[in-house]
C-alpha cells in the first residue's frame, strides 16, 4: 500500500496491518530478489477477515489501478472480462482454502448506502464525455455578493478537516477515492452545522 500512489498525494487508509492491494500491473523481478513465498487471502469486502493465528498471511480486499491511481473493491464488477476472471479465480481459491467466511454484519442503511455508491461508481465509469466546467472569470461588475456565491468544490473545503476525516474513518465509509472522500468530509461538516443549535436557542 505504501507504494501505491494516491491521486492528489497522501496515503491510503488501511483496515488491517496485513492488508495488501492487488494490481494487474506486472513488473519483472530477478529471481534472486524473491526472498520467500507468502500466503495471500483474497477476501471480499463484505466477508470477515480470517483470524490471524488460524490463517496467517496477507489480506487483499482492494485492487489498485496504476493508471487512474484509484482503489476498487474485489467485488466490483466493472473489470475487463479476463481481469474479472482472474479476480474471481483468486477469491474462489481463497474461499476453497478457508471455507465459507461469515458475512460482516451491516445495518440496513449502510448496505443501501454501499449499493448507491456502487451504482454511482458504475455510472462514472460509463461516462465518457463530460462537459467542461466554465471557470472563466468576469471581473466586470463583480461585487462582494458575487464572491460569496462562489461554487464550493472539494478543493475549497477548509483545511482543518482532520476531525471530520477521523469520524468518517472510524465509521469505515472512506473509500480512498480522493474526490469522494473530500465530499463526504464536506457533507459531514454541513450536517454537523445543520444539527447544531445556535447559541441561546438550545431546546430541552
Amino acid at each position: 500500500p505504501e507504494e501505491a500512489e494516491k491521486k492528489g498525494g497522501g496515503s491510503w487508509p488501511l483496515n488491517d496491518t496485513r492488508e495488501l492491494f492487488y494490481s494487474f500491473h506486472r513488473d519483472e523481478v530477478p529471481a534472486e530478489s524473491v526472498m520467500h513465498k507468502c500466503v495471500v487471502h483474497f477476501v471480499p469486502i463484505h466477508k470477515q477477515i480470517p483470524n490471524r493465528k488460524e490463517h496467517p498471511g496477507f489480506i487483499v480486499q482492494k485492487v489498485y489501478d496504476t493508471v487512474e491511481q484509484k482503489l476498487w473493491k474485489l467485488t466490483d464488477k466493472d473489470y475487463e472480462d479476463n481481469k474479472q476472471h482472474e479476480i474471481d479465480l483468486l477469491v474462489q481459491k481463497t474461499l476453497s482454502r478457508l471455507g465459507d467466511l461469515p458475512d460482516l454484519e451491516f445495518d440496513s442503511t449502510a448496505a443501501v448506502f454501499d449499493q448507491e455508491e456502487q451504482l454511482k461508481a458504475k455510472r462514472t465509469l460509463r461516462k465518457k464525455n463530460i462537459s467542461p466546467l466554465d471557470v472563466t472569470r468576469n471581473d466586470e461588475g463583480s461585487t462582494r455578493s458575487d464572491q460569496s456565491l462562489k461554487a464550493e468544490t472539494p478543493g475549497s473545503c477548509p483545511s482543518n478537516t482532520n476531525e471530520y476525516y477521523t469520524i468518517l474513518s472510524k465509521a469505515k465509509v472512506l473509500t480512498g477515492e480522493t474526490h469522494r472522500d473530500k465530499w463526504m468530509t464536506r457533507l459531514l461538516q454541513g450536517v454537523q452545522y445543520m444539527c447544531s443549535c445556535p447559541d441561546g436557542l438550545e431546546h430541552d
